[in-house]
């Protein structure tokens, strides 16, 4: 699950219109839960 400070980083944003800041946030999120994912093949 993504970190609280960077979901409520989102929401601020995405309030306030900030929309290049809503990609930047949403591109941390993404690369952070990509980090984390585990592939099991088998």
């Amino acid at each position: 699950m993504a970190r609280a400070d960077l979901l409520v980083d989102l929401v601020k944003y995405a309030i306030s219109g900030n929309k290049g800041m809503v990609k930047k946030v949403t591109e941390a999120i993404v690369a952070e839960e990509r980090e984390k994912a585990t592939y099991d093949i088998g």
